[in-house]
């Protein structure tokens, strides 16, 4: 399936959903999505229905909000679309998406403890990188984390 198919599908699907479309270069497209709330199902819907690989997950900071970016490659056109979700920073929460794809579990874990993200649904987010002792509102990943 072509990139410019798996856009189309993608948009008759989600229309309400889509935001922005961003073709940053030939092989690399960023999807704004209106809210959080159609991660998870938009995630399944790449994973089972079209088939694409899932990467990995990323977040970011912006100190005004969370982003949430969800990585997958269509490997036979080579190229790599990314969601983005953008959340409140003041109660950072999204839908995980292990329930659907269960490869995303470490990498939400890790965002859980550095960044203070709750995924709602995961099934275990205890700590991954950081002592078992360590706070859980000291996030280090925060722009606004001080080194003590």
């Amino acid at each position: 399936m072509t990139k410019e198919e798996v856009l189309s599908r993608i948009k008759k699907k989600f229309d309400r959903d889509i935001g922005i479309i961003r073709e940053q270069s030939p092989r690399r497209v960023y999807i704004d999505l209106k809210t959080s709330q159609s991660i998870k199902a938009i995630c399944a819907y790449m994973f089972s229905q079209i088939g694409a690989r899932f990467i990995t997950a990323s977040a970011s900071d912006n100190l005004d909000a969370m982003e949430v970016m969800y990585h997958f490659s269509l490997d036979s056109s080579k190229t790599v679309l990314t969601f983005k979700a953008v959340i409140d920073r003041a109660k950072p929460v999204i839908d995980s998406i292990t329930p659907v794809i269960t490869g995303a579990e470490w990498i939400e874990r890790e965002m859980h403890e550095l960044f203070g993200i709750d995924f709602k649904g995961h099934p275990c987010l205890k700590p991954l990188l950081l002592r078992e002792d360590w706070p859980t509102d000291k996030n280090p990943m925060r722009k606004d984390y001080k080194i003590e």
